[in-house]
C-alpha cells in the first residue's frame, strides 16, 4: 500500500508538472532531483535498510537505534544542504530549488528511518497511512502551485511540505501505536556501532544511486535541461515501476533476514516465490510497453514529448532487469552479502559513469539509455551469479520463461487491435496473459483445477 501510494503520487505529480511546464522547466525540476537522489546516501547512510534487518532480530533496541539514527541523519542532512547550496553557484538550476531540495531530503531520510521500525516489526499498515497521506499532499499542493503559476520553485516547495508532513504521520504513529517515541539523540557508543554497521549499506546505496542517476546529472552538464526533461520522461516511466518489486521484497525482507543462516532453504524459498511472482508481473508489463510505447507516452504527456517515445520503448527492455534484480539484491543483504554486493554495484556504476561520459556528449539522450541498458542487464547477471554461490541455484529460468511464453497470446492481441482505444488494447492484451499464464499452469497440474488457490500454489512451486 505505501509503495503503491508512493508510485501514484509521484507519478502524477510528475506527469502534472511535465503537461503545464514542458519539457525544458520539467528538465530543472528533475536535474535538481537527480543532483539530490545522487548525494542522498550521505544522508541516510544505509541506515533503514540496517535498522529493518537488525530490528527484526533485536526489536528491544528500537528506540536507541532509531534515536541514533535521526541523529545521524539530521546532521548529515545539514551538511548536504550546505554542499547543495555550494552547487547552485556550479550549476545553472537555482540556489532555491536545490536548497528546498536539501532539506526535504533531511525529511524523507528522517521518515524514512522511522518508517523501519515499521518494516522491522511488520506493521506496514502504519507505513501505508504515513506514506498515503504525504503523497495525497505532494499531489494537492502540486495542483494548486500550478495552478498559481508558481513555477518549479512552487513545485519544490509543495514536495518539501508533503514529506515534512509524512514524517510528522510516521513519528505520531511510532509514538502511539508502537510506543515508541524517538527523537535526535546521542546514545554513547550506539551512533559509531551503527554508522560501522550501516557502511556497506550506505556504499551499496551510493553506487546504486550513482548508476541510476548520474545519467540525468551528466545530460544537465553536457546538454542542458531539455535534454533531462524528455530523458527522465521517459525513465521515470520505468523507474517507477520498481516499486511493485519493492512491495514484494521489503515485505519479505524481514523473513528472509530472520531465516539466515540457520534455515538456508527458507530463504531460497522465498527467494523463489519473489523470483516467480515478480517475473509474473514484470514480463508482460515489458512486452506490452515495448509493443504500445508511442501510444502509452503520447497518451501520458501529450505533444510536447513526442521526441522521447522511441527512448522509452527501449527502457522498457531493461523491467525484468530491474524487477527480478531487486530480488537476487535483497536476498544477498539478508545473507549478510552486502559488501560483495556493494562490489557489484561499484563495478556498475563505474561502467555506467564511463559509458555516460563517452556516449553523452557523442550521442546526447540516445547515449544515455545504451549506457543505462549495458549497466542494467550486467548487473543483473553479476547478481545472479554470485546468489547462486551464496544461497543456492533459484527458479530465475522458469521465473522469466513461463510467463514470457504466455506474452505470446498478449502480443498478438496488442498487435491485432493496436488502433483501438489504448485502454480497450491493455484490457485485452492483459486478458491474453492471464489466460494464457493460467492454461500454462493448468497443463502442468497432475490433478487441473481452476480453484485460485491451487492455481497460485502450482505456479509459485514451478521448478526450473
Amino acid at each position: 500500500m505505501a509503495f503503491g501510494a508512493r508510485t501514484v503520487g509521484g507519478l502524477v505529480a510528475t506527469i502534472l508538472v511535465a503537461r503545464t511546464l514542458g519539457p525544458e522547466e520539467f528538465g530543472r525540476f528533475q536535474f535538481a532531483l537527480a543532483l539530490t537522489l545522487l548525494l542522498s546516501f550521505l544522508v541516510m547512510l544505509g541506515l533503514p535498510k540496517l535498522l529493518v534487518r537488525e530490528l527484526a532480530r533485536r526489536p528491544g533496541e528500537a528506540v536507541v537505534r532509531i534515536d541514533s539514527a535521526l541523529l545521524i541523519t539530521l546532521v548529515a542532512g545539514a551538511a548536504v544542504s550546505l554542499l547543495l547550496f555550494g552547487m547552485s553557484r556550479i550549476f545553472d538550476t537555482g540556489a532555491a530549488l536545490l536548497i528546498m531540495a536539501g532539506v526535504t531530503l533531511i525529511a524523507d531520510s528522517a521518515a524514512r528511518v522511522v518508517t523501519a521500525l515499521f518494516w522491522a516489526f511488520e506493521r506496514m499498515k502504519y507505513e501505508a497511512v504515513s506514506v498515503g497521506a504525504q503523497e495525497a499532499a505532494f499531489v494537492a499542493l502540486t495542483l494548486a502551485v500550478l495552478a498559481r503559476g508558481s513555477g518549479v520553485e512552487g513545485v519544490m516547495f509543495a514536495y518539501l511540505t508533503s514529506r515534512m508532513i509524512g514524517l510528522l504521520v510516521a513519528w505520531s504513529i511510532a509514538a502511539t501505536k508502537l510506543h515508541c517515541p524517538t527523537r535526535p539523540r546521542w546514545h554513547p557508543g550506539v551512533v559509531r556501532q551503527m554508522l560501522r554497521a550501516s557502511m556497506p549499506f550506505a556504499i551499496d546505496d551510493a553506487l546504486s544511486l550513482a548508476y541510476v542517476r548520474i545519467d540525468a546529472v551528466l545530460l544537465g552538464v553536457f546538454k542542458g535541461p531539455r535534454a533531462v526533461g524528455l530523458y527522465q520522461s521517459a525513465t521515470n516511466l520505468v523507474l517507477y515501476l520498481n516499486i511493485l518489486p519493492r512491495m514484494v521484497n521489503m515485505s519479505m525482507y524481514p523473513q528472509m533476514s530472520r531465516a539466515w543462516p540457520d534455515r538456508p532453504s527458507e530463504l531460497r524459498q522465498l527467494r523463489d516465490t519473489s523470483l516467480r511472482l515478480l517475473g509474473a508481473i514484470a514480463m508482460p508489463l515489458a512486452v506490452g510497453s515495448f509493443l504500445l510505447a508511442p501510444r502509452i507516452f503520447g497518451f501520458v504527456y501529450g505533444p510536447g514529448f513526442e521526441p522521447a517515445a522511441g527512448f522509452y520503448q527501449l527502457l522498457v527492455l531493461i523491467i525484468p532487469f530491474r524487477m527480478l534484480g531487486n530480488t537476487l539484491g535483497t536476498t544477498l543483504t539478508s545473507a549478510d552479502r552486502q559488501a560483495q554486493r556493494a562490489l557489484l554495484v561499484g563495478a556498475a556504476a563505474a561502467l555506467n559513469i564511463g559509458l555516460n561520459l563517452i556516449l553523452i556528449p557523442a550521442w546526447s539522450i540516445q547515449g544515455a539509455v545504451v549506457a543505462t541498458l549495458v549497466t542494467e542487464s550486467g548487473l543483473f547477471l553479476a547478481y545472479a551469479l554470485l546468489l547462486r554461490r551464496a544461497v543456492g541455484p533459484s527458479c530465475l529460468l522458469s521465473a522469466v520463461a513461463v510467463p514470457g511464453l504466455a506474452c505470446v497470446p498478449l502480443g498478438l492481441a496488442v498487435m491485432t487491435l493496436y488502433t483501438a482505444p489504448l485502454v480497450a488494447v491493455i484490457v485485452a492484451g492483459g486478458a491474453a496473459y492471464v489466460v494464457a499464464l493460467v492454461g500454462i499452469v493448468l497443463a502442468r497440474m497432475p490433478r487441473p483445477t481452476m480453484d485460485p488457490k491451487a492455481l497460485v500454489g502450482s505456479f509459485l512451486a514451478w521448478s526450473s
